[in-house]
């Protein structure tokens, strides 16, 4: 029954999270267009470069974020309101200490940007990053919607990012038709950002108000606090290294125009990471009720490894195999890099995945020290393999630096250390996953007889893509599950409708 209920509360989430993608994803493919026939695509370029470099920001924080999940997640297990609102107090002034080092963190970025990514001199896109790098002054914050995972209400989250990215897209739509740039694209991120972190504020007093008192003995200690942020840190650091440097290794070589195509070329590989990273978002706080019983984790994981395959692979296959039609369509041909290129990437998505639900794991578990190592060297792989790569193949040498380092490291070493420390053994999730690769890997070389249409129209794309996709889904299906998965999911399905 425990595992039900957690599983029951997982797919609540996720089910949130799915609509929030789907609403984010339709918003994006409809505004990307404007936005580079208005500004360029130069700008363009530089505001995702700006976004990537936003990104190490979050490095500022010595990984309390980290902790914050983790000791939030313990301060709800005790249903006291006065022990959640003592873990949130003591947060948020260690949060506080760490604003020296973001400042400075802001001015080197500011360096770099300006000596290494911008090829000539945009006073725009310097003005830009600052005033979207004041958000980060709002990350202790962050504890709130902290507060919101930790307690298994990851949906509210979803429900308030569908709703900032609908304004945030208008605005981004008006402002680049009224011709502000990227200075009106900074504003409308910045203003939404700092407004949503003051919406989450106040959704999370409201339920803290609802947890009774009980008076329970408050033992967090700022020492413990900080006892786990040395590998938190490094593995945020090499963490930033290992996802969020390709973009900026390619601005080093090549103009920011080839980054607007490299950015969006990958645009529906970022739509199947969003949905496979918020498997673990989801489902985390409530697999962390089930730590104190390893047969019924196991089940747990069991299941969401499963989970995690039949929504990778058909998503996978069938968008992968239209990213040609859908960019040509989208932006024009010209835009397409090649279909190397997409295939690597995607592949990459995929696994950051799988990557982000194991690590959730051992959050749950008090264990995060544990996949310190395997960050770390598959950061530094991943980033002299890119740079070398990136010298020699252009475009395509990020994506590759990043295959490298993950199939080739992380994905096996995170296993050992999981089967090693944690007792849990994932070694189905590796023949089922080989299983699937062979099986698609031999339906390739027959891609173009999967599709029903050869023209070059929406409508083709679309039910072309269904084609593949759903091809896929039988595929996956017939492999992964068997009746007791089936009757579950349908369960579970049923109870998550009946109660919104």
């Amino acid at each position: 029954m425990k595992l039900k209920n957690a599983l029951n509360k997982s797919l609540k989430n996720y089910y949130f999270s799915i609509i929030s993608i789907s609403i984010m994803t339709i918003l994006g493919f409809i505004a990307t267009p404007i936005i580079i026939k208005y500004i360029g695509k130069s700008q363009y370029g530089s505001y995702q470069l700006i976004l990537q470099y936003l990104g190490y920001l979050t490095i500022c924080d010595l990984g309390l974020s980290t902790s914050s999940c983790a000791l939030l997640s313990q301060a709800w297990n005790t249903q006291d309101r006065k022990y959640v609102i003592r873990t949130i107090k003591i947060l948020l002034r260690q949060y506080l200490k760490t604003i020296p080092l973001l400042i400075l963190v802001i001015a080197l970025i500011i360096y770099i940007f300006l000596n290494f990514s911008l090829k000539h001199y945009d006073e725009d896109a310097v003005y830009a990053f600052i005033i979207m790098a004041l958000t980060s002054f709002f990350i202790p914050l962050n504890v709130f919607k902290d507060f919101l995972l930790a307690s298994e209400r990851s949906y509210i989250i979803s429900k308030l990012m569908s709703i900032q990215l609908l304004i945030m897209t208008c605005l981004n739509i008006y402002f680049s038709y009224n011709g502000f740039g990227i200075i009106g694209l900074a504003i409308s991120f910045s203003s939404l950002i700092i407004l949503f972190q003051v919406i989450i504020l106040f959704i999370a007093f409201r339920k803290i108000t609802l947890i009774p008192i009980k008076n329970i003995e408050f033992n967090i200690k700022v020492k413990s606090i900080w006892s786990q942020n040395l590998h938190s840190s490094l593995q945020n650091i090499l963490g930033k290294l290992s996802f969020a440097t390709d973009t900026i290794i390619l601005s080093f070589f090549m103009p920011t125009s080839i980054v607007t195509n490299f950015v969006t070329n990958q645009k529906l590989a970022i739509v199947i990471d969003s949905l496979l990273k918020n498997i673990g978002n989801s489902s985390w706080a409530s697999i962390a009720t089930l730590k104190d019983d390893p047969k019924e984790l196991q089940r747990a994981i069991n299941f969401f490894n499963k989970l995690f395959l039949l929504i990778a692979f058909p998503a996978l296959f069938a968008l992968a195999a239209n990213n040609h039609h859908f960019i040509s369509l989208w932006l024009g041909p010209n835009f397409y890099i090649s279909n190397l290129f997409t295939w690597i990437a995607f592949g990459n998505f995929a696994f950051f995945g799988i990557f982000s639900f194991w690590g959730w794991i051992f959050l749950a578990l008090g264990k995060l020290h544990l996949q310190t190592k395997t960050i770390v060297i598959a950061g530094v792989i991943n980033v002299f393999a890119s740079v070398i790569l990136t010298y020699y193949l252009n475009e395509l040498g990020p994506v590759l630096g990043t295959f490298i380092s993950f199939y080739g490291f992380s994905i096996w070493h995170l296993s050992y250390i999981m089967k090693k420390e944690l007792k849990l053994d994932v070694s189905r999730f590796f023949i089922l996953f080989s299983i699937l690769i062979l099986i698609f890997s031999l339906l390739y070389p027959f891609l173009e007889y999967l599709k029903i249409f050869d023209s070059l129209t929406w409508t083709s794309l679309i039910a072309n893509t269904a084609t593949c996709y759903f091809i896929g889904l039988i595929i996956c299906a017939s492999i992964l599950l068997n009746k007791q998965d089936h009757h579950f999911l349908l369960t579970m399905i049923k109870k998550i409708r009946g109660q919104n």
